[in-house]
C-alpha cells in the first residue's frame, strides 16, 4: 500500500501576507501562479520519511544529506532525466532504493490542495486569464496534473520548467512566460511562495506577490482586481 496517498490535510498555518505584497494600481490583463505553495500544499517532510521507511535510515539523516543542487535545478530544466537524478540522489543520500522506490517518496511531496482555492481559481477565470508556473520535473508532472487536474482545469496553460528548460528565479523563464501569455510583461502578476522567485520576477519587470497564506492570496487578489 502506498504510504502517502494524499490525505489533503493542509500543513500548519503559515503566517500572513509580507509587507511586500500586491499594492494598488492598474488591474493586471493576466494573473500566474507558482502551484507548490500557493495553488497546492507541499511538505518535503513526507519524502525522507517515506525513503526513511524504504531504506531503514533515519529520516533526519536522509534530511541533512539531501541537497537543492546544481542537480535538483538541471533536473527541473529537463537538462537531465529522472534515472540520472535518482541515481545520484540514492548516491548522496547513501541509499540503495531502486528508481521505483525512490520516485514512490519522491511523490510523497503532496499533500493536496489548499482549500477554497479550485473556487478562488475557477472564479477568476471568468475575469481574466490565469496560467500556472512551476519549477517541476516530469516525475511530479504524472502526479500533480493527474491527481489535481480538476482544481487546476481553469488555467489556460500551466509553465514547467522541465518542458520550457528555464525556470524561476531566471529572467529568461518570466520573459518566456511573458511571451506566451501574449502580454508586456509588467501587465502580468505572478504569486509565488519563494522571496527568491518574487525578486525574480520583478527584476525581470513582472509585478509579484509573496504568497505566505491562502488568506493573504485572496486579500491580494482582491485588491488587484
Amino acid at each position: 500500500m502506498a504510504a502517502c496517498e494524499d490525505p489533503r490535510v493542509p500543513s500548519a498555518a503559515r503566517p500572513d501576507l509580507s509587507p511586500e505584497d500586491a499594492r494598488e494600481g492598474s488591474r493586471p490583463q493576466a494573473l500566474v501562479f507558482d502551484l507548490g505553495g500557493v495553488i497546492i500544499d507541499l511538505d518535503f517532510g513526507r519524502v525522507f520519511d517515506r525513503w526513511a521507511v524504504l531504506s531503514g535510515r533515519s529520516a533526519e539523516t536522509l534530511r541533512r544529506r539531501f541537497e537543492f543542487d546544481e542537480a535538483y535545478e538541471r533536473h527541473e530544466r529537463g537538462e537531465i532525466g529522472a534515472s540520472e537524478y535518482f541515481r545520484g540522489v540514492g548516491a548522496s543520500l547513501g541509499i540503495d532504493l531502486t528508481p521505483t522506490e525512490l520516485a514512490d517518496g519522491w511523490n510523497c511531496v503532496y499533500v493536496g490542495p489548499f482549500p477554497g482555492v479550485a473556487d478562488l481559481l475557477a472564479d477568476l477565470a471568468t475575469q481574466l486569464p490565469i496560467f500556472g508556473f512551476t519549477n517541476s520535473n516530469p516525475t511530479h508532472e504524472e502526479v500533480w496534473s493527474e491527481r489535481y487536474r480538476t482544481e487546476l482545469a481553469p488555467f489556460e496553460s500551466i509553465f514547467v520548467s522541465s518542458t520550457i528548460g528555464r525556470r524561476k528565479p531566471e529572467r529568461e523563464a518570466f520573459e518566456y512566460v511573458a511571451d506566451q501569455v501574449g502580454r508586456t510583461i509588467g501587465a502580468i502578476h505572478f504569486f509565488d511562495d519563494s522571496v527568491e522567485n518574487v525578486e525574480g520576477a520583478r527584476s525581470a519587470g513582472m509585478p509579484a506577490t509573496l504568497v505566505t497564506s491562502f488568506e493573504g492570496l485572496e486579500a491580494a487578489i482582491r485588491r488587484l482586481t
